[in-house]
């Protein structure tokens, strides 16, 4: 496919036996074409629009509880305005929730579910999915489980109910942590550990329900086909050094992923 195309080519560009950050050479410019060819953004406003995303994306990172006010709410507006067929309050909604999504979210996916495969601890894992590909889409699954950027949602109640012991009622705000869910061990065996054999259905990672990720499919393509095409193209890829311990995170409450994700790849394997 075309999106493996590109992925392939570059990766191919990268620089190979010195460190390179996959955040910013790969993840996020391939995303970014993603993003511009599903909502048609115009490609001579790429970069403002990209930096309104970013503030929309960074301010839902660090919610507490729910929608982002103030600068967001213009950044969303102007984002809106440059993004086309956005006539519509609930198209322009979508619209801008499908670019800040393609554009930030989805990079921040990759290099979460990078991180995790590429720890010292699932080199079994890797060398397998290196040798069969056709085991990827498996792997994704439980790295949609163990390694979703995004932690939590908020939502309002329209009707009492209990939950747990807890009552709630009409225009409640309620907090749903969806990274607990995926790590709740009465649904996952072992939730912390790396099981590619898994069966992950449930996971909430695109959350549920009526406000389940519409991209959802699309999102998890991309990643399939990225990851699938960073281990054709590479015989090794490895976290810089101690970057296991020391990478930098961004965002907060509510989404958290690697700022940057430095490795060294190579293109064969030096005996």
């Amino acid at each position: 496919t075309s999106l493996g195309q590109d992925a392939s080519r570059m990766i191919d560009a990268l620089p190979a036996n010195r460190p390179v950050d996959l955040v910013s050479s790969f993840a996020q410019p391939w995303s970014l074409e993603i993003a511009l060819l599903a909502t048609g953004a115009p490609r001579s406003d790429a970069a403002e629009c990209v930096r309104l995303a970013r503030q929309l994306f960074l301010a839902a990172a660090v919610a507490t509880h729910g929608a982002p006010l103030g600068v967001a709410q213009q950044a969303s507006t102007a984002l809106a305005q440059l993004l086309p067929g956005t006539g519509g309050h609930a198209d322009a909604a979508a619209t801008v929730q499908a670019f800040v999504a393609l554009s930030q979210t989805l990079p921040s996916l990759l290099c979460s579910a990078w991180f995790t495969l590429l720890d010292r601890r699932h080199a079994a894992t890797l060398a397998q999915l290196r040798e069969h590909p056709e085991l990827v889409p498996r792997a994704v699954g439980e790295l949609l489980r163990l390694a979703s950027p995004s932690r939590a949602v908020f939502r309002e109640a329209l009707a009492a109910v209990e939950i747990g012991g807890a009552r709630i009622q009409p225009g409640d705000r309620v907090t749903l942590m969806l990274f607990a869910a995926n790590h709740d061990p009465v649904r996952f065996a072992d939730p912390d550990g790396f099981d590619m054999d898994r069966e992950t259905t449930g996971h909430l990672a695109f959350g549920a329900g009526l406000h389940a990720c519409a991209g959802a499919t699309m999102v998890r393509m991309a990643v399939v086909v990225a990851t699938e095409s960073l281990l054709d193209r590479t015989a090794l890829v490895e976290l810089v050094d101690d970057a296991a311990t020391t990478v930098e995170w961004i965002g907060g409450f509510a989404i958290r992923a690697p700022a940057a994700l430095p490795v060294v790849l190579a293109r064969e394997v030096v005996p």
